[in-house]
């Protein structure tokens, strides 16, 4: 469609045109430092959210517990913070360009066709965002209850959708003004105008021509804008919006209105504190020690660094409960040293992704706390009932290593004493204490899940401030990732909440539930659809996507014969973890490999052993729901 700038080829054409460069420099440099400027800000402002966050909710099980009185304020001032959190993390991510999103159609085709996609792809992440900062705009024009503890307006915590919005608008400029020429931006930008505009002024009236455009159309455009390059997180938003405009009925101001709702939920509160405690661990280098330890009691095996990786990967998953810190920090801490050892490549990168993915089986998992939100299902109870087919999983991919070092010929680690083996239980001995404290302070109702992650995130930052001092600049880099992965996550929860508003009123999924209930009354065969169903969309959308636009639609017809909400929690998480593994946006195996700069190919091939056995274990969970049901009944949940 457009071209980047050109580069000029005679020396009299580039005379020529100096003055134009010197006359379009100017707008350059410009929105360049002006991006900066407010990107400084709002990294500067979720820092202090996040510590805010933090700080009420410790605060809340102290006065509690300690001072036997309540702040009734607290899970109020903590929701506000959140919600400024996520709209203006999501800003800082766009800067960075950290939103999920799928490059598989410009992968496929020619540079110059590559062009016209990514300036097409640019044309609609602009029209979200006008219609982000219209739909904002518009909640706070409407009625705005008061929150019940403070008396505060909820137009406090709207203003940040349209702020955020503005933000990302200035970034986007600014991007799109360093990479193409300066009429080709002016066309991109007026065409944003006028077709964002169309979508403002459109939405809430009664057009015909748009009433007539086929539903099937909008729902096939959807995955090809993701396929193209659009982020998850905007796709799914978009849509929605689009659905919205063609029912003429409902005004645009509900697109803000439900995106703030689908994150208005305490327990929401656990993710992003949860977060900050994976950043905290590899920051403080508490994760070191639980690599070292992992590495004592297995290492001396035929590939005892993967065995060690994964024996890590569990312990770490009982403290950040995110697959995706999970991978980042054991990681980047164990894979290098695998490739100097002779590892290949390609299987370091699907290993530590497959490992990585147990984050999401192990309390304080945070997709079990998206399930037990959307679902109502107990949360303690589900991260009991995910221990055995945690674990059972955790074995298998060790198991798979075991094989593979066999075969390819991997070394073994040096064997360690009794007492090296005590030095490392004691070097990681504070990171050990972290999840007996999350889960012993969780089964015994010293505080709430959510709260649970607030108590982690002071354990880790004092333990491992206190046994290895960082730099400020240190644990702000903590802060700032901590809080993009959560604002990553939290705002696919928002954008997918809003078209899950749209399904429930275009009632598809009761008549998704009638078609699968109809299928088959056999309850094993009901699952085997569903949890194929399950690995089918993970395979195009993030876990919360499918955890809030999916599983409210799943739970109706698994419980209908007889399957519990426990197992099928359960099964939603294995499914989840099957598909962190298969490309297009797998997350840990995008993390794996842009670790060890590794293919995506080549790590997902390498993969499939790995796929193959979790598939195993999944048809196990299916055919024995004691393995979900047997831990829960035995501590009295």
């Amino acid at each position: 469609m457009f071209d980047h700038a050109p580069a000029g080829s005679a020396e009299a054409s580039r005379d020529a045109d100096a003055p134009d460069r010197k006359r379009h420099s100017a707008p350059r440099t410009a929105l360049a430092g002006l991006s900066n400027l407010v990107d400084g800000a709002a990294t500067v402002a979720v820092v202090l959210l996040m510590a805010v966050l933090v700080a009420v909710m410790f605060a809340a099980v102290i006065y509690r517990y300690v001072l036997n009185d309540a702040l009734a304020w607290s899970e109020e001032v903590a929701g506000f913070a959140m919600g400024w959190l996520v709209f203006l993390g999501a800003a800082v991510l766009f800067r960075r360009d950290g939103h999920p999103s799928s490059r598989l159609l410009q992968d496929k085709v020619s540079p110059a066709v590559r062009k016209v996609i990514e300036q097409l792809v640019e044309i609609l992440v602009g029209i979200y965002l006008v219609v982000l900062i219209a739909a904002g705009i518009g909640i706070l024009s409407t009625f705005q209850p008061h929150s019940p503890a403070l008396s505060l307006p909820y137009g406090v915590v709207y203003v940040s959708i349209p702020i955020s919005g503005v933000i990302m608008i200035v970034h986007w400029l600014a991007r799109l003004r360093e990479r193409v020429s300066f009429p080709a931006m002016a066309i991109v930008v007026l065409m944003v105008a006028v077709l964002g505009g169309g979508i403002v002024f459109a939405t809430g009236a009664t057009i015909e021509a748009l009433q007539a455009v086929p539903a099937w159309l909008l729902w096939l455009s959807l995955p090809i804008a993701f396929f193209a390059g659009v982020p998850i997180a905007l796709v799914l938003g978009l849509g929605a919006t689009l659905f919205i405009t063609m029912s003429g009925s409902v005004p645009l101001s509900i697109v803000a209105q439900r995106a703030y709702a689908g994150i208005d939920n305490p327990s929401f509160l656990a993710i992003p504190a949860f977060m900050l405690t994976g950043a905290l661990m590899l920051v403080t280098g508490m994760s070191d020690g639980l690599v070292a330890f992992a590495s004592a009691v297995v290492g001396r095996f035929r590939g005892g660094l993967a065995l060690a990786d994964v024996l890590a990967s569990v312990l770490f998953a009982d403290i950040s409960g995110s697959a995706v810190a999970d991978t980042a920090a054991i990681g980047a801490t164990l894979m290098p040293g695998m490739v100097q050892r002779g590892y290949d490549r390609d299987f370091v990168a699907a290993h530590q992704a497959a490992a990585g993915s147990l984050g999401t089986l192990f309390p304080p998992s945070i997709s079990m706390i998206i399930f037990a939100t959307v679902t109502s299902v107990s949360v303690t109870g589900l991260f009991l009932g995910s221990i055995l087919p945690g674990l059972l999983v955790a074995a298998s991919y060790m198991a798979i290593a075991y094989l593979v070092a066999r075969y390819r010929n991997y070394p073994r680690e040096p064997g360690v004493g009794l007492p090296d083996l005590g030095k490392c239980f004691i070097q990681a001995l504070p990171a050990l204490v972290a999840p007996v404290v999350v889960l012993g302070g969780i089964l015994f109702g010293v505080f709430t899940p959510y709260e649970a992650g607030a108590v982690a995130a002071v354990y880790v930052a004092v333990v491992g401030g206190l046994l290895r001092p960082r730099s400020i600049s240190g644990y702000m880099r903590a802060f700032v990732d901590g809080a993009n992965t959560a604002a990553m996550v939290l705002f696919i929860i928002a954008n997918a909440s809003i078209l899950a508003w749209v399904l429930v009123g275009q009632q598809v999924p009761q008549q998704a539930a009638l078609f699968v209930g109809g299928l088959t009354d056999q309850p094993v065969m009901i699952m085997l659809l569903v949890s194929i169903l399950l690995i089918a969309l993970s395979i195009f959308l993030e876990p919360p996507a499918i955890l809030i636009t999916v599983v409210p639609v799943l739970l109706p017809v698994v419980t209908a014969v007889g399957v519990s909400d426990l197992q099928f929690g359960v099964i939603v998480m294995l499914t989840g973890a099957i598909g962190m593994l298969l490309p297009p946006i797998g997350i840990t195996l995008l993390v794996s490999v842009s670790i060890i700069q590794s293919s995506i190919e080549r790590a997902a091939r390498a993969a499939i052993p790995y796929v193959l056995v979790a598939c195993a274990d999944l048809g196990l969970v299916i055919l024995f729901p004691s393995l979900t049901s047997w831990l829960p009944k035995f501590l009295g949940h």
